[in-house]
């Protein structure tokens, strides 16, 4: 079963950061889930603020960086897995696909991310909610959530935890 889904975490005013990384925003409950949907992945995407912002430096399958950048930002430059797409997001995600990857995970960031669902190329996202308010990097996840629907949700703690998938 191929797809491309989306993983997400938003403090309750929409913030994306803390200090610049979504590592402020991420409980170990959050990142337990993280990588256990990371596992069935066979392909990272990401662009390159995200690249410039979070460690990505190695990854436990092919990395994607979509960027007009020429090179590879940040930490990916140095992942002896990752490809630079100097593409669209809308030419990115079918070009990865039409290499043989199946499962593609988006990781971000927020731009990248909404033009994807816009061009109807995401079929469903991962959403963290935390009570986190930072005012950095602020989404506005309900534009992006528009044409989904909710397909399951947990509360853990003060986190909620929330799969959409395209309606």
């Amino acid at each position: 079963m191929s797809w491309v889904r989306a993983n997400l975490v938003v403090g309750a005013d929409g913030s994306t950061a803390i200090n610049g990384r979504s590592k402020g925003l991420s409980s170990s409950h959050d990142r337990t889930r993280f990588h256990a949907i990371r596992a069935e992945a066979t392909a990272i995407v990401i662009g390159g603020a995200t690249a410039r912002s979070e460690p990505y430096g190695s990854t436990p399958v092919s990395l994607f960086v979509v960027t007009h950048e020429s090179t590879l930002p940040g930490s990916a430059a140095t992942n002896e897995q990752a490809t630079l797409l100097n593409l669209s997001p809308a030419q990115a995600i079918p070009k990865i696909k039409a290499n043989g990857f199946g499962r593609i995970l988006v990781e971000g960031g927020a731009h990248l991310l909404t033009a994807l669902t816009h061009a109807h190329l995401v079929d469903g996202i991962y959403l963290t909610r935390t009570s986190a308010a930072p005012n950095e990097a602020v989404i506005d996840f309900h534009e992006l959530l528009t044409g989904f629907v909710l397909a399951s949700s947990e509360e853990l703690d003060d986190e909620r935890f929330e799969y959409y998938e395209r309606g």
